[in-house]
């Protein structure tokens, strides 16, 4: 029995012990190190950077047809009625290219304007054929812009009807005059004899020549363009009912932008537009009139974008994009808007000082003095000595105050300007 009480002994000395322990611990640890610690404040801080500050504009657009072109011949016959039709929507369009016909007359699409007003023939001169000339030049065909109808502008004219299956029409001339007239005196018997051989030859056959006729052509805008739209057989083509309806160029944006976007838009400004998960380079094409708002509309500008991408093509009409701005600034001083603040006297930053930090404050010549005059100098440093570290190394010089003036803000960044901050400098946020 005396082996498990001595055990009973032993074991119960051992927890008292552990137990006295704790106790001492709790009164021997340091009663501020929880407050020191809890007083302590992690300051976020920031640094002033050199940087563009662009303003986040995004416009929301819609896809359309962009610029069209109603296919009309320069000269519509009396009865226009639409005898052929050569294109289907979708279709592409260059010019030299046959349209269809009209009465009977094929009409060719033709770059450039053309000022028509009258049939041209051999010999014709004027200003409409020297706009002419030019047509067929940018066309593609090889003629010189003389201004008078010469024999290569009439072949080009032959060529573009018979690869199409027409032959240019013919038109009577006059015939010249006699050159031996009848001398008068004559008998009446020679005369009758003249008039009874007269009978018996037969009439000259009348002189004709071809000619280009002006209803044969119709301007296209550009190069040429993709079909929309066509004019059906048997229909009377007019001023609102053309033989076709091309798209000139590519597809374009229509927005709507209040007046600080506009101010920021102009013809050639370079934009970026995206469709769904698709990038493409744009410009501003047009910016309309201020217009004041109505119903369902608030006021602004209508603004048209156009990009020269290709692939650009694809996207379906309809279809909402966003257009953003590929705004070049040159960048300048800037903090995060958050190291922003404001008072009666403006707008500031708090920069921290240069070299604050963590040396402790030194009383130079009398510290051995004072330890010697304070009984518990010693003591106390002694055992609290983690305490005066901590103290030392907490005391820091408040940051300052720097007057700014703040610019544009974009991404959480703002400009600012000041003589008294510079790039690098450390502010509070």
């Amino acid at each position: 029995m005396a082996f498990p009480v001595r055990t009973l002994i032993i074991t119960g000395v051992v927890i008292g012990a552990v137990v006295a322990a704790f106790f001492i611990g709790t009164l021997t640890a340091p009663k501020n190190s929880v407050a020191t610690v809890s007083d302590e404040r992690i300051q976020a801080t920031a640094v002033v950077e050199q940087r563009a500050i662009v303003p986040d504009t995004v416009i929301l657009g819609t896809v359309g047809e962009g610029k069209t072109k109603n296919i009309v011949p320069s000269v519509l016959p009396e009865t226009a009625t639409v005898t052929k039709q050569a294109l289907k929507k979708g279709d592409d369009v260059v010019a030299g290219q046959l349209l269809g016909s009209v009465a009977g007359t094929p009409v060719f699409a033709m770059q450039g304007k053309l000022p028509l007003y009258r049939d041209l023939a051999a010999g014709d001169r004027g200003d409409d054929v020297v706009a002419f000339q030019e047509s067929l030049q940018n066309s593609g065909y090889t003629v010189q812009i003389t201004g008078v109808v010469d024999s290569a502008t009439v072949q080009a004219v032959t060529g573009m009807f018979q690869r199409a299956g027409y032959a240019l029409p013919q038109r009577e001339i006059e015939p010249p005059p006699e050159s031996t007239p009848a001398e008068p005196g004559s008998d009446g018997a020679s005369g009758e004899g003249s008039s009874e051989e007269g009978e018996t030859n037969a009439a000259p056959a009348p002189r004709t020549q071809p000619y280009i006729p002006v209803s044969a052509f119709a301007a296209i805008d550009g190069k040429g363009g993709t079909v929309l739209s066509v004019a059906a057989v048997a229909s009377t083509v007019g001023p609102e009912q053309p033989l076709a309806k091309v798209r000139v160029g590519r597809r374009s944006i229509s927005a709507h932008v209040n007046a600080v976007e506009a101010e920021q838009l102009s013809k050639g400004t370079e934009v970026h537009i995206t469709a769904d998960a698709d990038k493409f380079a744009g410009t501003v094409e047009n910016v309309g009139e201020f217009q004041a708002g109505s119903e369902g509309r608030t006021p602004g500008h209508n603004v048209t974008f156009t990009t020269k991408d290709e692939a650009f093509d694809k996207v379906q009409n309809g279809t909402q994009v966003r257009v953003g701005l590929k705004t070049k600034v040159k960048p300048q001083k800037a903090v995060p808007v958050t190291a922003l603040r404001h008072d009666a006297d403006g707008d500031y930053v708090l920069v921290q000082s240069t070299g604050s930090g963590s040396e402790p404050k030194h009383d130079n010549g009398q510290g051995a003095d004072k330890q010697g005059s304070d009984k518990q100098g010693a003591d106390k440093q002694g055992s609290d000595s983690r305490g005066a570290d901590k103290q030392g190394a907490g005391s820091t010089s408040e940051p300052r105050r720097v007057k700014v003036t703040v610019g544009k803000t974009a991404a959480g960044w703002a400009a600012v300007e000041s003589d008294d901050l510079a790039v690098g400098d450390t502010v509070v946020l």
